[in-house]
């Protein structure tokens, strides 16, 4: 249901910024689309009340009410209104500085994921990748670890 919710959002924001702007040739085709539908449907009002003030948050609200009922029961309905919406715009990342930093991704292949602002490491190092790199750090354990390793193998 939430999904459809979403889908009348969207369709009913389309036919609002058409209303109240340039019309396109979609948003004349939806707007056909929704008008007879709902006045087959018998929600007709939803259509009249939403025409004669596309810009009232309470017209908006029920053309979407009545435009998710009817999706509700109307499968080909919400596949032709999902297929002629135009693609959301992406959203423009935050300037640098100011608010959140958005996330960014960086996969090295080996096992390790770097990701956001505060460079987390996530996933876990291969067991070959972490002493490679305790032995490059000089790390003693290590180190130890293998010199007993290298000295087992002789003696064994």
């Amino acid at each position: 249901m939430v999904v459809l919710d979403q889908l009348a959002a969207a369709v009913v924001q389309f036919l609002t910024a058409a209303a109240t702007g340039a019309g396109t040739a979609t948003a004349s085709l939806l707007g056909d689309v929704v008008r007879s539908r709902l006045t087959g449907a018998g929600l007709g009002s939803a259509v009249s009340e939403f025409e004669a003030a596309p810009q009232e948050p309470a017209a908006q609200a029920g053309l979407q009410t009545a435009l998710v009922a009817v999706m509700t029961n109307d499968q080909p309905l919400v596949l032709l209104l999902a297929g002629s919406l135009p693609p959301a715009a992406p959203e423009a990342p935050a300037a640098p500085g100011r608010g959140v930093v958005p996330a960014q991704h960086f996969n090295s292949g080996q096992g390790v994921t770097v990701q956001g602002s505060g460079n987390k490491v996530r996933g876990n190092f291969a067991g070959r990748d972490q002493i490679i790199t305790n032995i490059r750090r000089g790390d003693t354990k290590t180190l130890l670890l293998l010199a007993l390793v290298v000295l087992g193998n002789q003696f064994a």
